[in-house]
């Protein structure tokens, strides 16, 4: 059934807002929440900065708000902000594009934001981005929430397109746009809005009907029957987009393409092939006549004949899934990427047990479908937990109560790994007694997220669990070394869902939300989300806990601590529409890396997904996390808590102090002298070695060249070349840099520094080598080298940046001359080390 407003109070969740990572100058209610309805608030472009957390397997992902819920209307809001039903992203990211807008607002102090009201936000700064153009994807999320006066059920479809460059990709510039509203004003509500799909270039997709609306106000009648729209975000002006009876009347008809109105027919939720696949964004989807929908031409909806997208069965349930990935030897005029939907016989009380998959053709048509059913009950679809069993009856669900209606979109996963085979996968609810299951399913605690693995030229099928729960447990959740520090579970007895539906990254892990138990607290039971890591060589999968309810995570932009207090998963009788779905997911891999040799387990296998969540701010850094509403709520409480869609994409942060390496090199508190935007403590070494005694540069003295790969000195007389590396921190605040020596006779060796390259940096024959560092000279120490090696500072020494006299930000140059008095070569009795070139930061 489809629920009003009120009845889904447990969707805590988020939608439109501009200030994303702020918190108000007022310190609690209301907040700094905008009001989606004013003119000036449908286009709002800002700065939101990621910051750096560790899964359970040690696994360093970056995690914040995209963007707020709007502002409650009414007297006495039972939630800080508006609530929010489906979320989606971009399937793919698109590369090489320039930003939407030339600025961006930035602020990184508490108070700042962007709400018009200087009582609410001081004004940010405005910056541009760092580069014309980046990586770019889209985002979209439907919010509800209670007007003024309360009951009048408002709601808005919301969301834009982010960029980030190669180099930054922890910050993202995010152009965010009011896409649709159902009224004008508080009073008013002309139609209910679910969210279908958006690509990166924001072309969003999104269903109307007239459930809760008042009939006619503001001028405007409500819509009637059921309604299928486009909105282009990037193309929308800076005027309320009123979905309702009247289109186009107070429409921003530039920018929205009805695409069905008024029909009578049931439609779900609608998904979308991306313009960057068919040239142009191309809607399909399901109806409850049993039909396949799809744009053949643009503007155009076209019905395919009742289950002829079924492959033989009779009906099907749900949304459609996607995937731009085309897989021609199973659908061979399958141009356009690969679709599916939950199937079985016809008629009501049928179990669906089986997926239909299909290619999409170039008009948006269904073509070959194929249809995998599951395999009947018994052990071993789990390798990881060999004793663990669904029991009958088994069906896929969450297709019930509100999810026709308010979305997500999809039921069904679609994706590939690494050996190109074709993944399909989505939630199974067993052990339950049909007909029972026609009437009330939806509290069953038995679930699992069954995936089939098809080879993409034989059609060959296998089955694997990965993930499960039943009445009293679930799977085990693993730490980087195998032991369990989790498990999933119910919530309590008889209650569930457990289980989100599936979203597949660039390699075929499988990502969810679930409800889970960590060993340290077995009675206390939150929601995580979780990543089902692939594992080829066992053909199975195991469990890493990527985030949950109770993590603490300092805002990078507002700078202070919020808490992930809420993560939507199930409502009061169905799995909810504001959890994840298949379509919350990228499925490239980050930055559009290449998947080929990437270990499943990297975090760069996500290209980034987004979830609904409630944070909380500890506005006054007292540590403590109070709620000012809600039933739990302390009215007063300075600290604030947001409905947010959180945004979680791969990163870097190898010491660990939660700010991604990436704005570390950009700021200059982290070194990468090689370029390779990697922090060069990362990699076990500092500096820019140069200045090689290979033959590459100027010529060693006597042809005494030493091997490339050595990346070493001249020759000596031991047939070495002296090396000289830099391990460390080179920052005058945390100054850790040690110069090590190797590779050279047991004699005396000088450590010096010098403010320049030699020579542009091919070095000067000096002794028996290259002198690589001139410039002003500081000689750091003289060490006696034990077997072949030294370094400095040792024990007792002062550090580098002391002894050298480096009191601000910049370059050093750094080499060994070392003493080798054997008869070699020239007639001097020294030789010297690479060079290697070094940038202080604060």
């Amino acid at each position: 059934m489809q629920l009003p407003a009120v009845s889904l109070v447990i969707l805590a969740a988020a939608s439109a807002a501009r200030a994303q990572d702020s918190v108000s100058l007022v310190s609690g209610l209301p907040g700094d929440a905008v009001d989606p309805r004013s003119a000036v608030e449908q286009q709002n472009d800002y700065v939101v900065d990621l910051t750096a957390f560790r899964s359970s397997w040690n696994r360093v992902f970056a995690v914040a708000p995209l963007a707020k819920a709007s502002q409650q209307r009414n007297v006495a809001p039972q939630f800080f902000t508006g609530l929010m039903n489906a979320q989606a992203i971009s399937r793919r990211v698109a590369s090489g594009v320039p930003f939407l807008r030339s600025q961006y607002a930035f602020w990184n102090a508490p108070g700042a934001g962007v709400n018009g009201n200087p009582l609410r936000n001081s004004a940010p700064a405005s910056i541009a981005p760092s580069a014309p153009g980046g990586f770019q994807f889209g985002f979209a999320f439907a919010e509800f929430s209670d007007g003024d006066p309360t009951g009048t059920s408002l709601g808005v479809v919301t969301g834009g397109v982010a960029g980030f460059t190669p180099e930054r990709p922890s910050r993202l510039y995010v152009a965010r746009v009011t896409a649709a509203s159902n009224s004008a004003s508080d009073g008013c509500a002309l139609a209910a809005l679910a969210l279908g799909a958006v690509d990166e270039d924001g072309a969003v997709h999104l269903r109307s009907d007239n459930f809760g609306a008042l009939g006619t106000c503001d001028g405007l009648v409500a819509v009637s029957g059921n309604n299928l729209f486009r909105v282009e975000m990037a193309q929308r002006a800076p005027v309320t987009n009123v979905i309702s009876g009247s289109f186009p009347t107070a429409s921003d008809t530039a920018a929205t393409t009805p695409l069905l109105l008024g029909s009578g027919t049931v439609h779900n939720a609608p998904n979308a092939v991306p313009r960057s696949v068919a040239g142009r964004p191309l809607l399909f989807g399901s109806n409850f006549a049993r039909e396949y929908v799809h744009e053949s031409a643009p503007g155009v909806l076209t019905a395919g004949a009742p289950a002829a997208h079924l492959g033989g069965l009779g009906d099907h349930r749900g949304a459609v899934g996607y995937a731009t990935r085309s897989f021609p030897g199973l659908f061979p005029a399958g141009t356009n990427g690969t679709a599916a939907i939950l199937a079985g016989p016809s008629g009501s009380a049928s179990l669906r047990q089986s997926l239909a998959i299909w290619g999409v053709a170039a008009d948006g048509s269904a073509v070959s479908p194929i249809v995998r059913t599951l395999p009947a009950p018994a052990s071993g679809l789990d390798p990881e937990s060999p004793a663990w069993s669904p029991l009958a009856s088994q069906e896929f669900d969450h297709y019930h109560s509100q999810t026709a209606f308010q979305g997500g979109s999809a039921q069904v996963a679609l994706g590939a790994d690494q050996a190109g085979n074709l993944l399909a996968a989505a939630v199974v609810y067993y052990g339950f007694t049909p007909p029972a299951q026609t009437t009330a399913p939806f509290d069953n605690p038995n679930n699992y997220i069954a995936v089939a693995r098809i080879d993409p030229a034989s059609g060959t099928t296998s089955w694997r669990a990965a993930a499960w729960t039943d009445a009293s447990g679930g799977k085990p959740i693993l730490d980087e070394a195998g032991a369990t520090v989790g498990t999933l579970r119910p919530f309590a007895a008889g209650r569930g869902p457990c289980l989100s539906a599936p979203m597949i990254d660039a390699v075929g892990n499988v990502w969810f939300l679930g409800s889970f138990a960590r060993v340290a607290s077995p009675g206390s039971v939150n929601v995580g989300l979780l990543r089902a890591i692939w594992r080829p060589a066992t053909q199975s999968y195991r469990l890493e806990l990527v985030l949950a309810e109770g993590d603490v995570v300092r805002g990078q932009n507002s700078t202070r601590d919020y808490r992930i207090d809420f993560l939507t998963l199930n409502d009061v009788d169905s799995i909810s529409s504001g959890s994840a779905w298949s379509g919350n997911i990228a499925e490239v891999a980050h930055a559009n890396s290449p998947t080929a040799g990437l270990a499943t387990d990297d975090p760069r296998t996500l290209g980034g997904l987004v979830i609904a969540a409630r944070i909380l701010y500890d506005n006054d850094g007292d540590g403590q996390f109070v709620r000012s509403t809600g039933a739990s709520g302390t009215p007063g409480s300075p600290d604030e808590d947001y409905n947010v869609l959180l945004y979680v994409a791969a990163a870097r942060d190898c010491d660990g102090d939660g700010i991604p390496d990436d704005r570390e090199i950009a700021e200059g508190t982290a070194a990468d002298v090689n370029g390779n935007g990697i922090a060069d403590a990362c990699e076990g070494f500092a500096g820019l070695l140069y200045c090689f005694g290979d033959g590459a540069g100027t010529p060693c003295p006597c042809g005494n060249v030493s091997a490339p790969a050595d990346q070493a000195g001249c020759l000596n007389s031991l047939a070495l070349g002296g090396r000289l590396r830099a391990s460390g921190n080179a920052g005058l605040s945390s100054d850790s840099l040690v110069l090590s020596g190797t590779n050279m006779p047991n004699s005396s060796a000088l450590y010096f520094q010098g403010t320049a390259p030699q020579n542009g940096g091919a070095g000067t024959i000096f002794g028996d080598g290259l002198r690589c560092a001139a410039g002003a000279i500081v000689r750091l120490g003289t060490k006696s080298n034990t077997a072949g090696a030294s370094q400095y500072p040792a024990a007792g020494d002062p550090s580098v940046s002391v002894r050298g006299l480096v009191a601000a930000p910049g370059t050093r140059t750094y080499q060994v001359w070392y003493r080798n008095a054997a008869a070699f070569c020239t007639s001097a009795t020294f030789n010297l080390s690479n060079g290697v070139e070094m940038t202080w930061t604060l």
